[in-house]
C-alpha cells in the first residue's frame, strides 16, 4: 500500500481552534467574581482570607490573563498531532502516541470537568519535541523541570500531555474520537 492510498492519506489535515473570546470572557468573569469575593472579605474584616483571595485571584489573574487571549490550536494530519499553545508547541508523530483518553479531574463530584490525555511511548521524546512559542515560561526553558512536571502528570493522570477546556473547540469525548480516527488511520 503506497502512502497516497493509505487510510491516513484519505483524512484531510484539520486545525481545531478553540473559541478564543468565549474562553477569555469566561476567564475574565471568573477572575472578577473571585476578586470581588476577596474584596468583600476585606470589607467584612476578614483580612487573611481577603488578602489571600485578592492576592491569588486578583494579582495572579492579571498575570495569567494575557494567556487566555492568545491563539491556541490543535493540528491533526496523517503524520501526527501538533498542539500549539502560547508558550510552546508540541509535535508528536502518531507512532509516538500510545493512548488517547479522558481524565476525570474531580471524580468525587457528581459532575466533573474532563481533560483529554495523550500517553506517549517515550515521555522524554515529548520534552525533545517541544519548541518555544511566544514568551516561553520557565518550564520550557528548563528541560529538567519540564521532565519533572511531565512525570508528575503521568503519575497523577496516567497521561503525558493534557488538553484542557481552554485548548479545545469541542467536547472532550468528540475530541478523543477525532484524534483516535487519525491515529488509527496512520497505523
Amino acid at each position: 500500500m503506497t502512502a497516497a492510498s493509505s487510510p491516513a492519506a484519505s483524512l484531510q489535515p484539520v486545525e481545531l481552534r478553540p473559541h478564543r473570546w468565549r474562553k477569555a470572557f469566561a476567564f475574565v468573569v471568573l477572575w472578577a467574581a473571585f476578586t470581588a469575593i476577596g474584596v468583600l472579605a476585606l470589607a467584612s474584616g476578614d483580612w487573611f482570607v481577603g488578602v489571600l483571595t485578592v492576592g491569588f485571584f486578583g494579582v495572579g489573574g492579571l498575570i495569567a490573563m494575557p494567556q487566555a487571549f492568545r491563539r491556541r490550536s490543535i493540528y491533526l494530519d496523517a503524520h501526527g498531532i501538533e498542539i500549539r499553545q502560547p508558550v510552546a508547541t508540541i509535535k508528536l508523530p502518531w507512532s509516538e502516541v500510545e493512548e488517547v483518553g479522558l481524565v476525570d479531574l474531580q471524580p468525587w463530584r457528581l459532575w466533573s470537568p474532563k481533560m483529554v490525555g495523550l500517553r506517549v511511548r517515550d515521555p522524554d521524546a515529548v520534552t525533545q519535541q517541544i519548541s518555544r512559542g511566544r514568551g516561553p515560561g520557565p518550564a520550557v526553558r528548563n528541560r529538567s523541570a519540564l521532565r519533572a512536571l511531565q512525570r508528575g502528570s503521568r503519575g497523577l493522570s496516567g497521561y503525558d500531555v493534557g488538553l484542557s477546556w481552554i485548548d479545545r473547540d469541542r467536547s472532550p469525548e468528540k475530541l478523543v474520537e477525532l484524534i483516535e480516527r487519525y491515529r488509527a488511520a496512520a497505523s
